[in-house]
């Protein structure tokens, strides 16, 4: 609010009277009176203000509420399940009044123990074993060796027989052997088997081996 107060004096002359009041000019009221309109509008345009400003944090806040997401139901607890019956245990067997025996064991019989050999026939065993690691014999022949040797015929018989060979892989050594010497005919090779002591069945075999 704008108040004016103009003390104007009329000729400057210091005889006038204090208690005389003395009008503003026109020019000064027209002022005011705009002044005045002018707080007005101020005032209203103020209060308009407030009003959009008010109307604007209610829009804001309804938008926040929408935007918050909705809570959520906490979920009800599954119910537990009930405990299962127990089986009911199985009645035992009454056990019959007369059992029967167990069947009892039959003794283990002891293996019968190998007889001792004597020395010239372990000696006989090994020599003969010596002789088919060097080079390939018939049965009849390795005998005949051993005999050479000095061993009496059982200790050889028994020394060859203890060894355990293979007398059909003995024949084809042999036949490969004839023939990395000198060249051989099918039955002349079977005809020097027999000879080296071969049965007919070993040598044909022998010689088949050798590729005859």
């Amino acid at each position: 609010m704008v108040a004016l107060l103009l003390g104007i004096g009329a000729g400057g002359s210091g005889d006038e009277t204090d208690d005389a009041a003395v009008d503003p000019p026109a020019d000064a009221t027209d002022e005011i009176a705009a002044l005045e309109e002018q707080i007005a509008d101020l005032e209203q345009e103020l209060a308009s203000r407030d009003e959009a400003l008010a109307t604007a944090e209610a829009d804001i806040e309804g938008l926040q509420a929408e935007s918050e997401p909705a809570e959520e139901p906490e979920p009800e607890p599954e119910p537990e399940p009930e405990p299962e019956p127990e089986p009911e245990p199985e009645p035992e067997a009454e056990p019959d009044e007369d059992p029967e025996p167990a069947p009892e064991p039959e003794p283990e019989t002891e293996p019968e123990s190998e007889p001792e050999l004597s020395a010239s026939q372990q000696n006989a065993r090994r020599a003969a074993r010596d002789y088919l690691s060097t080079m390939p014999f018939s049965r009849s022949g390795l005998i005949e060796q051993l005999e050479f040797e000095g061993y009496s015929n059982a200790d050889a018989t028994f020394g060859v027989d203890a060894i355990d060979a293979n007398w059909n892989e003995q024949a084809a050594q042999a036949a490969e052997n004839y023939l990395d010497i000198m060249p051989f005919s099918r039955s002349g090779l079977i005809e020097q088997l027999e000879f080296e002591g071969y049965s007919r069945d070993q040598a044909e075999y022998g010689v088949s081996q050798a590729g005859l």
